[in-house]
């Protein structure tokens, strides 16, 4: 008995007729899906509908300074200078 190579459109079932379309692999599970059924994947990859999935949220956080990292711009007034006020010459020495 000969093996059967299943990407081969012979002995694969879901290869048919479509006018306007043609067969393509996918890349993950390397099944036979029509061109207008495939989906591409974010990282550009052609997958079937059951391999595609959405890019996760994390992937597009960037690495500016968030307002954690930043310094804040004049976070408080300047104290003004109380150099000797309310000091006797007593306290000073």
């Amino acid at each position: 008995m000969s093996a059967r190579n299943p990407r081969s459109s012979i002995y694969n079932p879901r290869s048919w007729f479509k006018k306007g379309s043609y067969n393509v692999w996918c890349t993950v599970c390397a099944g036979t899906v029509k061109r207008g059924d495939a989906k591409k994947r974010w990282d550009n990859v052609l997958v079937c509908n059951k391999c595609w999935d959405p890019r996760h949220p994390q992937d597009e956080v960037s690495s500016t300074p968030t307002s954690e990292n930043r310094v804040p711009v004049d976070p408080r007034p300047e104290p003004t200078d109380k150099f000797g006020e309310g000091l006797s010459e007593e306290d000073i020495v």
